[in-house]
């Protein structure tokens, strides 16, 4: 925990975080419109004039596997237009790609063959590990004909197969800021800022050259702003991508009420809650060691923090005041004091409880320390919990009511304020057992989410879809931390001791794609617009058969009640 930071000149950078307003807001499985059926490269498109037409969110299947192989691939595009372009690489074809210690680059190029718009690759000072390379937003600056182009990211390297897919961006930015591009002076300090509007807002940072966006609050309101900028790559000619930095300003314009860095993967994101009426700032600036230019999406809400107060007395399980999903709650305490919350839940909820302290709200002046607990009011629930917007997350594995303890944090001295939120992610379908074999596997359910756990080691369950040939289908897996990549960090864990296996099975057995959290060369299944998952496997349906399952397994063979997880088809 923190204190209130000081004045702006001698704040320290925070640790990663993340933020509950942008989950899956850039990315993370958009279905892009247009057909599912996959099409396939057509070589030799190995250059800008040999290159594959494909069509707007209709994917296309190739491979790099020939050293020095690359595929180009063309589409026009409108002015304006934001795109997401999503390149499943080591999400189809993990195995591949890891024994080869490389996996795919992406790059965008406009008008020519010489000229790249952004690129993808660990060459250009990526600072997470091996993954998979998407781009999930990018706003077409010229209408005109680009080029997408796909090699393996190791110069003279073999590398696997892949899917490319260009699709709309969902949602798209709908506002603008009102610089222009390399332009100065316009909302360059607080006294210029422009209005932060809700939604997605398009910008550019100019080397050296702070943007600042400003919000009017004229009562308790949650400010929530996400960056989008490392995620989409290196920017034209620049030999690392833009590394963004973002502060929230009290109404002086001066005081720091939050700072972030990296939030998802080297991306930003700020929430606060504010109390007191006035003009707030945000300001987009870079951290230390960035010198790079580029396009930026910004993301930002600012919510009315209503919610109802605690009722006295709530110092036990009997007397808990009752918080529902989408709700809130404001309380105080004093040290030695205790409150209990209950609310209700249902097996395979996955449930996020946001603390609001003195970490991220200015109407406190201590910590406190927040806990769940099952039915009994005894047992506590496993959970993770990031450190900057304190977002609680855990799988319920079982029918409430549940519990919740706030206490004063161990070095609190005085009585303070506090706020929770609580978010009902998504509501899976918990698994019959036994479902570990195909005979037995459980049909996967329609609302497309399925939660479980490996209760035993060596278990596994499985769960029977159906795909159409060429049907491109992606499985993502909720449950322990990445030890790959971590792109969402504060929202990532659930609770959960999972290492998971995912693998696609046909009606006989066979593995038809498979990927874990735990590869032998560490090359993640996450990708850049999609960092929450533990691990996503990929397939394209196939002509022999529409019925296939898929299997739920511990990496180490391992298996515990805590071995949880929801698993997502999209």
């Amino acid at each position: 925990m923190r204190n209130r930071p000081p004045p702006l000149a001698t704040l320290a950078v925070l640790l990663p975080s993340a933020m509950v307003l942008a989950t899956g807001c850039f990315g993370g499985g958009s279905s892009g419109g247009g057909s599912t059926a996959t099409m396939l490269e057509e070589e030799p498109n190995d250059e800008l004039l040999e290159a594959t037409i494909i069509k707007l969110g209709r994917p296309v299947k190739g491979d790099v596997i020939v050293a020095e192989d690359e595929d180009w691939f063309q589409l026009k595009l409108k002015k304006g237009q934001t795109v997401e372009i999503e390149l499943f690489g080591t999400r189809l074809d993990q195995e591949t790609w890891d024994a080869a210690l490389t996996i795919p680059r992406l790059t965008i190029y406009f008008p020519d063959d010489m000229t790249p718009i952004f690129e993808q690759s660990l060459a250009d000072g990526w600072p997470y590990g091996p993954l998979d390379f998407d781009i999930p937003a990018f706003t077409v600056p010229q209408k005109g004909t680009y080029w997408f182009v796909v090699r393996a990211d190791t110069d003279l390297a073999p590398g696997g197969r892949y899917v490319l897919r260009v699709s709309n961006a969902k949602p798209a930015p709908n506002h603008e800021e009102i610089e222009e591009p390399l332009d100065l002076g316009v909302n360059d300090t607080p006294g210029t800022a422009q209005t932060a509007p809700n939604g997605l807002l398009t910008g550019f940072h100019r080397e050296g050259n702070d943007d600042f966006y400003k919000v009017e609050v004229n009562g308790p309101r949650v400010i929530r702003a996400e960056l989008l900028a490392q995620r989409n790559g290196a920017y034209k000619e620049a030999v690392s991508a833009y590394d963004p930095l973002m502060r929230l300003l009290d109404v002086d314009g001066s005081t720091v009420l939050a700072e972030v860095d990296d939030a998802f993967f080297a991306d930003p994101g700020i929430q606060e809650h504010v109390v007191a009426p006035g003009t707030y700032y945000l300001q987009v600036t870079q951290s230390a060691a960035s010198t790079d230019d580029a396009p930026y999406v910004l993301q930002f809400s600012s919510d009315a923090a209503t919610a109802t107060d605690e009722t006295e007395p709530n110092d036990t399980t009997a007397t808990a005041d009752t918080i529902a999903y989408g709700g809130g709650v404001n309380g105080g305490m004093v040290p030695g004091q205790v409150d209990w919350y209950r609310f209700q839940g249902d097996p395979g909820d996955m449930v996020r409880l946001q603390v609001f302290d003195i970490v991220n709200s200015t109407a406190a002046v201590e910590a406190v320390d927040v806990a769940l607990f099952a039915p009994d009011g005894s047992t506590p629930l496993p959970f993770d919990i990031g450190p900057q917007f304190q977002v609680i997350s855990t799988i319920l594995q079982q029918n409430g009511p549940f519990f919740v303890r706030v206490l004063p944090a161990a070095a609190a001295t005085l009585g303070t304020q506090y706020r929770l939120e609580l978010t009902l992610f998504h509501a899976a379908t918990q698994e019959s057992e036994p479902n570990d074999t195909i005979s037995a596997a459980d049909t996967f359910p329609s609302g497309k989410y399925a939660a479980g756990a490996i209760s035993l080691p060596g278990d596994v369950d499985l769960f029977r879809f159906t795909a159409k040939k060429d049907e491109l289908v992606t499985f993502a897996v909720y449950a322990g931390n990445p030890t790959a990549s971590a792109g969402s960090p504060e929202y990532s864990g659930w609770g959960s001791s999972l290492a998971p296996r995912l693998t696609i099975r046909d009606t006989v057995g066979a593995a038809v794609a498979t990927s874990t959290v735990a590869p032998v060369n560490g090359t993640s299944t996450q990708s850049t617009a999609d960092g929450l998952p533990t691990t996503l496997v990929t397939f394209v349906g196939t002509a022999t058969s529409n019925t296939f399952f898929l299997e739920v397994a511990a990496a180490d063979g391992t298996g515990s009640s805590s071995h949880t997880y929801v698993v997502q088809r999209r």
